[in-house]
């Protein structure tokens, strides 16, 4: 069956403590599939193998995911931007541990600053992107690699 893909959104920080109610849907190239909960971007068309577990019993179907037909983008520009949003979502599920570690660690109170604006930022970058389907700006792909550098230089300052 057919899945029109735009009709899923999804937060890069389920499960954490800055989390939102949205439902999301995600994929991986792993065999294993995604870790229960692990937030993503919207999948790309194509054809997609779902698998179920449950008591003792694993189900498997393949699935055909097509684009929302209310979305006007070229593949290219699509591609961009599912690329673009699984970065900021894996900045999201790296850097949330991180920021969990600096606010319940002995970091000084301005790192501990630095840490809730770096995932806020973080938070509203996914959205702004996920927003509109599209190639991201050459502004969002700059804020993107200064979250990275930013993510990494208070991992390094607020590591216990």
């Amino acid at each position: 069956m057919p899945i029109p893909n735009g009709l899923w959104s999804n937060s890069p920080f389920a499960g954490s403590e800055v989390a939102s109610s949205a439902p999301h849907c995600s994929a991986s190239a792993s065999s294993d599939g995604p870790a229960p909960g692990t937030p993503g971007p919207l999948v790309m068309p194509g054809v997609y193998t779902v698998r179920m577990a449950a008591g003792g019993r694993t189900l498997e179907q393949k699935v055909e995911v097509r684009e929302d037909p209310r979305l006007d983008v070229t593949p290219a520009d699509r591609k961009l931007w599912t690329d673009a949003l699984s970065q900021v979502a894996a900045l999201a599920r790296i850097y949330g541990p991180v920021n969990d570690r600096i606010q319940k660690g002995t970091a000084v109170a301005d790192v501990k600053r630095q840490s809730r604006e770096l995932i806020s930022r973080i938070s509203g970058l996914y959205g702004a992107i996920g927003r509109w389907t599209g190639a991201p700006t050459k502004d969002q792909l700059s804020r993107l690699a200064y979250y990275q550098t930013m993510a990494k230089t208070l991992a390094a300052k607020g590591g216990d």
